[in-house]
């Protein structure tokens, strides 16, 4: 089924995902583990579609990655309180 999701509203969420998923990272300990320059590119890369979507509304419209990206972003952060979890860091504070 195809996705009905205008640009505005696409960069909408994408800029909202990507600033939730920065506070969550925040709360967890700054050490250097795979999974978290991963979130981190997630994010980033959110931004950027957030601006391409909004200097080119016309291409943007009804993007199944404006969807999938921040779903792909929320699962790596997951991953990374796993892993933290596993080698006895605590997780998030």
């Amino acid at each position: 089924m195809p996705i009905d999701l205008p640009a505005a509203a696409s960069a909408a969420y994408l800029r909202e995902a990507a600033q939730v998923l920065s506070r969550l990272l925040e709360r967890f300990p700054a050490g250097s583990m795979v999974f978290r320059p991963a979130v981190e590119e997630q994010v980033a890369i959110m931004r950027l579609m957030a601006r391409i979507a909004d200097e080119n509304p016309v291409d943007s419209a009804n993007q199944n990655l404006s969807l999938l990206v921040p779903l792909r972003g929320a699962g790596m952060l997951l991953r990374h309180a796993e892993a933290l979890r596993a080698e006895g860091a605590g997780g998030a504070r």
